[in-house]
């Protein structure tokens, strides 16, 4: 019993080591891209990772505290990333039963439904604030070049913390 205590533990340090390694390279590296359509959010797929790996409580858990600790960081548009990751982990949750989400396709539907649910919070949010339809159109692209390449990155990301357990 002790030590599936320990390994249970031990692979929950894991995850948060992978988890802040993930964001250290999505703070340090992919936000300082020239390009802004390349500067993807690697913790929502991540978050898909989690909530499998996880219950409902932790996960939750996990995705307010990232979600928290990327948005003070941003410095704008506070809870935009804690609302997009909590409605990861609840949607595997909630679907998990329903759609085997170990499956890369159904991982990646998912993170594009967020991706692009979290684009358009943030478009809306731009637009509202100074709505310029040339500056629109070239954010919106960027938007979707972005979520497109979060979902190709899906499986890349989610992998490791399935290999954990």
């Amino acid at each position: 019993m002790i030590s599936r205590f320990r390994k249970r533990h031990q692979d929950l340090l894991k995850v948060a080591a992978y988890t802040f390694v993930l964001f250290f390279v999505q703070t340090h590296w992919i936000a300082r891209l020239h390009y802004r359509a390349l500067r993807v959010d690697l913790l929502i797929p991540a978050m898909v990772g989690i909530a499998l790996l996880t219950s409902p409580v932790k996960g939750l858990a996990a995705a307010f505290l990232w979600g928290y600790i990327v948005d003070v960081l941003s410095g704008k548009f506070w809870g935009l990333h804690i609302g997009t990751y909590m409605t990861v982990v609840l949607l595997v949750h909630v679907m998990e039963h329903q759609i085997q989400f170990r499956n890369p396709l159904y991982q990646m539907s998912l993170i594009l439904f967020c991706v692009l649910a979290q684009s358009f919070a943030l478009g809306l949010y731009l637009w509202i604030k100074a709505p310029n339809p040339f500056l629109m159109e070239a954010f919106l692209r960027n938007l979707v070049v972005r979520s497109l390449l979060t979902t190709a990155l899906t499986p890349l990301i989610v992998l490791p913390i399935l290999k954990i357990r």
